[in-house]
């Protein structure tokens, strides 16, 4: 049998034809960020980003002040003056910044679960790397303290690892550099927040990431506290329920 044809158009409903619709990849966007989180893993999330800037923030601050930590005099004096004081500093920077990375993380989670996949997603490797190799300088600075108690010469060891940790800091910094900028611009094109606290969250953000660049403690310092100020915003927005945003993106 065939089915009875008018004005050449083709019947719909059949099997043959099925009745028109929407096409699977037309959905918005935000549907791919409805996977909500239990009430526990907001919890625990929202303490994260709360509590991962000030453990950096606590470290950097207990560090020994020095001017410029390209000074091998300043700090080999720094580090013998109270190795106690060095070896507590050092591991609080350590811990810090992978919890600083798990915070962007979850943060970065978050916004993607508001509708916000561009930016957030592309933040992760770049903001795992960079904590990373950020991490990796206190790990060298303790190498040190470990061959001053031995017997060695500070100054001298500290020549020698300068040949790795100026390149540790410089590239840790450029792809912190990065993935700090994409959450801002995520954050900015999620709209969650009110226009001054995004500006604040925004700014803080940048201001972080270039300290990252500055081998001095108190860029260092401002740095962390940049993180502080970014981050605490945030928490109550990584504890809430999430509400997807459709059309964020798009931005």
């Amino acid at each position: 049998m065939t089915a009875t044809r008018t004005g050449g158009t083709v019947p719909t409903g059949t099997p043959d034809h099925p009745a028109a619709g929407p096409p699977p990849w037309s959905a918005p966007a935000a549907s791919r960020g409805q996977a909500t989180w239990s009430r526990t893993r907001r919890i625990t999330a929202a303490s994260t980003v709360a509590t991962a800037p000030v453990v950096l923030l606590a470290g950097i601050a207990y560090h020994p002040f020095i001017a410029d930590l390209r000074d091998k005099e300043a700090v080999a004096a720094a580090l013998t003056s109270d190795m106690t004081r060095w070896s507590i500093a050092h591991l609080l920077v350590a811990v810090g910044s992978p919890l600083v990375a798990l915070a962007f993380l979850a943060v970065a989670a978050v916004l993607r679960q508001r509708g916000e996949w561009r930016w957030s997603a592309r933040s992760v490797p770049f903001v795992v790397v960079g904590s990373t190799l950020f991490a990796m300088l206190p790990a060298m600075e303790i190498t040190v303290l470990a061959a001053a108690r031995s017997g060695a010469d500070p100054v001298a060891v500290l020549l020698e690892l300068d040949a790795w940790f100026m390149p540790f800091l410089l590239c840790g910094a450029a792809v912190f550099a990065l993935g700090a900028a994409f959450v801002a611009r995520s954050v900015l094109s999620a709209a969650v927040l009110g226009r001054g606290v995004t500006a604040l969250v925004v700014t803080a953000l940048l201001v972080a990431a270039a300290s990252r660049f500055l081998p001095f403690t108190a860029a260092l310092f401002v740095g962390a506290g940049a993180l502080v100020v970014a981050f605490w915003p945030l928490v109550g927005l990584v504890a809430a329920r999430p509400v997807p945003r459709a059309g964020t993106d798009a931005r």
